[in-house]
């Protein structure tokens, strides 16, 4: 899918996540996405975690996750605090 639409290109850019507690072959696969990426014109990043333990590391990127999701909001002019669409997921979990 990365071919189209073209706007994907034109607009897109994709962090990859990185561990390096992450299984040999996984890696290998970061490689040949981001080499793919490379390919289509979509501009892509690895970014490896932070710390010396396996929970430092999770939480490194869930505390840059965050702080990304929120600039983006921000310069987006979009309430950063909004969460309608947890609330509909939690709803639909609840239904099944």
């Amino acid at each position: 899918g990365y071919p189209n639409p073209q706007a994907m290109r034109d607009h897109g850019y994709v962090v990859l996540l990185r561990s390096p507690a992450l299984h040999p072959r996984v890696l290998v696969r970061y490689g040949a996405t981001e080499r793919m990426l490379v390919d289509a014109g979509i501009p892509a990043e690895t970014v490896s975690t932070r710390g010396s333990g396996l929970l430092a590391q999770m939480l490194s990127l869930v505390v840059l996750g965050d702080w990304a999701s929120l600039y983006l909001a921000l310069l987006n002019g979009a309430d950063p605090t909004e969460v309608n669409v947890i609330h509909r997921l939690k709803g639909l979990l609840a239904e099944a």
